[in-house]
């Protein structure tokens, strides 16, 4: 198309203050037309800007993305220092900047539609990702540089950090649900994964930050948790980049490092939890931090943090159980007093608790160690043994169970199940306990030697005391339940009964095994003394 001057196209001229689509996209066309030099149609269009009308925001959006990839490609604009960026006119970059503006304006407004503040999200990404796969012109003088002068190159290259710095500013600010999938889809790669760290490392050291913040620095970081672990690394480098690698030495830049992203990543992890204010995001944290502890790269920086949520009691003890196994495990992490204190956490509340299943299985990972003093886990059994009394039958299976494993682990433990409790003098062996009345186990329990309340399991009296309470749960109603303690009568062998089926056991599951379990078969029972010959017998009445 030709360009001509503005002062003949009467369309132009002569049109209201509202825009129509169809006129946007005349003016886009006639300004990209003019070489990008009839500066009056790019003003034309920043100008009216501040419609809402839905349809015209769309054609407006449309318009700027056409407009600054053509610039970005041109070399005229652009959103960082580059040393190939030379910005000949300077009013050209002003619209640019101009044209970010609005776009973020667009997101951060309230009014705003969601297909709205998508359109615009993309398209400042779409800048951004256009700049990156933008070469150097002169590929022997990027030849020279990377051979002769790499390092100094490395360092005068600028990612365009400008546009990113905002988004990321705006995002920490505003309700992100519908630009999260953009937001991923763009964290996925190595180098913006890189540098929108960096952003948010300023941004965690900030002492005002409202729950909003929070909340979506938080979702920030489990999206880059995310991309972490689903990145494969070669040799400790990434190598998914949206940067053009002809423009750089790509092996000297720091984004390429798995070490440096870890470090950053650590670091935002440090100043978010030093600086956290939103006590409602503890647990969410505790539930991803055994998932991020392996991308960072000191995870016993998570020490204090764990050690104080653990030190809470309740369910914030609970969800830090894994993190902490984990820098007991695997980081030598030492932790004093440790089993005292999840021994003070076997409580009955915990049976009715969401994350019942992941308790246990963690405490079974806790006591696997056969180095363990034989009281400590002897405390544990007494304790859920005492404590299934109170059980619905679902988690009493699993209580058994569990028991069972632990005295097969450890048969130091096996004194607990042979040992007899005396009332009066008389002893009382578990094995004639068939006939105990109940007011004889609540006579044994009052007499048990064993201290309940006590929370240090060297103080509790347990190896003076017995698992009577098993053969009390021999007499279950639940037929699996009763059936479970059979063994403390039998040789248990050291092979373990695996619990993970037991973990998600409920009473509709228990309700059903009880209908499919096959019933015991026995004799028919006669109901006459001997069996009738006929439907009437001879000299009835009806003869």
């Amino acid at each position: 198309m030709a360009w001509t001057p503005v002062l003949s196209r009467p369309w132009l001229r002569d049109m209201t203050h509202t825009l129509s689509a169809e006129t946007i996209y005349k003016i886009r066309d006639e300004f990209i037309a003019s070489n990008f030099e009839d500066l009056s149609l790019i003003r034309e269009l920043l100008s009216s800007s501040s419609t809402k009308l839905r349809s015209f925001r769309i054609a407006l959006i449309s318009t700027f993305q056409t407009i600054g990839v053509k610039l970005i490609k041109s070399r005229k604009v652009t959103g960082s220092a580059s040393i190939e960026s030379e910005i000949e006119n300077s009013t050209l970059q002003d619209s640019y900047q101009r044209i970010i503006s609005i776009l973020i304006d667009y997101i951060v407004e309230s009014g705003s539609k969601d297909h709205i503040k998508q359109l615009s999200l993309g398209c400042l990404l779409k800048f951004i990702s256009v700049e990156c796969s933008l070469k150097i012109r002169d590929k022997s003088t990027a030849l020279q540089i990377a051979v002769s002068h790499r390092n100094d190159f490395n360092k005068r290259f600028k990612f365009p950090t400008q546009i990113l710095n905002e988004i990321i500013d705006i995002l920490l600010r505003i309700e992100i649900d519908c630009l999260l999938s953009q937001l991923e889809e763009f964290i996925s790669y190595d180098d913006v994964r890189f540098y929108i760290m960096l952003r948010l490392s300023t941004a965690a050291s900030s002492n005002d930050k409202s729950e909003l913040n929070e909340s979506n620095m938080f979702t920030i970081l489990k999206l880059i948790n995310k991309a972490i672990k689903s990145t494969s690394d070669e040799n400790n480098l990434y190598t998914k980049f949206l940067t053009n690698s002809h423009n750089i030495v790509i092996e000297n830049m720091k984004f390429t490092k798995v070490l440096e992203h870890r470090r950053i990543y650590g670091n935002i992890w440090m100043k978010f939890l030093s600086n956290l204010k939103s006590p409602q995001l503890i647990k969410p944290i505790l539930i991803i931090i055994s998932d991020v502890i392996p991308q960072i790269q000191s995870p016993i920086l998570f020490t204090d943090f764990l050690s104080n949520c653990f030190d809470k009691g309740g369910s914030i003890s609970l969800l830090s159980l894994q993190s902490i196994y984990i820098l007991l495990n695997k980081y030598n992490v030492n932790y004093p007093d440790f089993y005292n204190k999840l021994y003070s956490l076997l409580t009955p509340q915990i049976f009715h608790k969401s994350y019942r299943s992941r308790f246990f299985y963690l405490c079974d990972m806790f006591l696997s160690s056969t180095h363990l003093p034989a009281y400590i886990v002897a405390a544990f059994c007494k304790r859920l043994s005492r404590m299934a009394l109170q059980a619905p039958a679902d988690a009493a299976l699993l209580t058994i169970t569990f028991i069972l494993n632990l005295i097969r682990r450890h048969p130091a433990c096996r004194t607990l199940v042979d040992k007899t409790m005396s009332i009066d003098g008389s002893k009382l062996e578990h094995h004639n306990s068939n006939s105990r009345s109940n007011k004889e186990l609540s006579m044994v329990r009052s007499r048990d030697p064993y201290i309940e309340s006590e929370t240090d399991p060297a103080k509790c009296n347990v190896m003076q005391s017995s698992l009577w309470e098993l053969e009390t749960l021999h007499h279950h109603y639940l037929h699996s339940v009763s059936k479970a303690t059979r063994h403390i009568h039998q040789s248990m062998g050291v092979k373990e009964e695996d619990i993970t089926p037991f973990l998600d056991l409920n009473s509709q599951s228990n309700l059903d095994n009880e209908i499919k379990r096959k019933k015991i078969k026995t004799e028919e029972i006669p109901i006459n003394i001997t069996p009738p010959e006929g439907l009437f017998i001879v000299n009835d009445f009806f003869e």
